[in-house]
C-alpha cells in the first residue's frame, strides 16, 4: 500500500479573504442572477478585499508541513487576478494547487467543490477542509460535504 501525502484544503471567500462587503453591496443594490455574479467577480480581488488576520497564521503553520490546496467556486476567468490577490495577501499557492469553477459551469458551489475534493483525494490524504459553510441555499453545507467524503472539516467563523 502506498501512503499518500497529507494535504489541507482551504476555501477563499469568507475563509481566507473577507468578501462579506461585496454581498452586502449586492443586497443593497438588489442584484439578482448574472448581475449578482458579475458584480462579485468584478470586486472579489479589489483593494477592499482583505485577508482575515486570524487565518494567516493558520495558513503559515499548515503550509510549512502539508501540501495546501484551494477549492473555490470562483470562475476560472479570474484565476490570474485571484492568484495575484492571494500572493499579495501572503497566501502563497502554486497555480496547479488552486481548483476553480470551470467556465460555463452553473452548478451549485457545493457540487463544484465536491468535484475538487474528489480530484485532490486521488493523490492526497486530505486531513482538513477549511470553509466558511455558506452553502445553505443548497441544503448541503461545505463542512457537511467534506464529512460525507470522510474528510475532517473545520468551519471558519
Amino acid at each position: 500500500m502506498t501512503l499518500k501525502e497529507n494535504a489541507v484544503v482551504f476555501d477563499i471567500d469568507g475563509t481566507l479573504l473577507d468578501t462579506e462587503y461585496i454581498f452586502r453591496e449586492i443586497l443593497n443594490l438588489k442584484l439578482k442572477g448574472d448581475a449578482k455574479w458579475d458584480y462579485f467577480m468584478k470586486h472579489c480581488n479589489s483593494e477592499k478585499t482583505k485577508p482575515f488576520d486570524n487565518i494567516l497564521e493558520l495558513w503559515f503553520c499548515l503550509s510549512t508541513r502539508y501540501e495546501v490546496f484551494i477549492s473555490t467556486a470562483r470562475n476560472e476567468k479570474c484565476k490570474e487576478t485571484t492568484l495575484a490577490k492571494l500572493q499579495k495577501s501572503y497566501f502563497f499557492i502554486k497555480e496547479e494547487s488552486i481548483f476553480m469553477r470551470k467556465d460555463g459551469d452553473y452548478r451549485a458551489a457545493v457540487e463544484v467543490k465536491k468535484d475538487h475534493l474528489n480530484e485532490i483525494l486521488k493523490n492526497y490524504n486530505i486531513i482538513a477542509f477549511i470553509d466558511d459553510d455558506h452553502f445553505v441555499q443548497t441544503g448541503v453545507a461545505g463542512v457537511k460535504l467534506a464529512k460525507e467524503l470522510g474528510i475532517p472539516a473545520l468551519r471558519k467563523v
